[in-house]
């Protein structure tokens, strides 16, 4: 399994580490450790079921991870309302418009990535007439 495969992979990275005499530069995490921040958070899942418009999976990632943080963005500055948009997903735009709560969901209609660039403008620049139409109509007018 995943935690498995991660504490075989720290531990050969402990021994060479130590067999070059760096154990001291570099501190290897232990495998509780590797096993939380090794593991996909409810968001970063999100996000790839946002890029590739698995929209009923997204559905079902958000309900079972409560408080979900609709409003979170990866380090592009990017939303899931940005990445379903981006990529002409609009089943997902409208499920992820349809559960988040209103206050989030006009968060995320105006949101900036760090490009400065709204879902709007990445749903046009994509061509993606549908989608548009979806984020103008749930009160998006600029």
């Amino acid at each position: 399994d995943y935690a498995s495969s991660a504490r075989l992979f720290l531990n050969h990275f402990s021994r060479v580490m130590t067999d070059q005499g760096l154990s001291s530069v570099v501190r290897v995490a232990t495998p509780l450790e590797a096993s939380s921040f090794l593991q996909p958070d409810a968001f970063s899942e999100a996000l790839d079921c946002a890029v590739h418009g698995q929209a009923d999976l997204l559905i079902s990632l958000i309900k079972t991870h409560q408080p979900f943080p609709f409003t979170q963005h990866d380090v592009f500055g990017s939303t899931l309302l940005h990445e379903a948009a981006k990529n002409g997903h609009v089943n997902t735009v409208k499920a992820i418009l349809a559960v988040a709560p209103s206050d989030a969901a006009q968060l995320l209609l105006g949101a900036h990535n760090a490009a400065g660039q709204t879902p709007l403008h990445l749903a046009a620049g994509g061509g993606f007439q549908d989608v548009c139409e979806v984020l103008v109509n749930n009160g998006l007018l600029s």
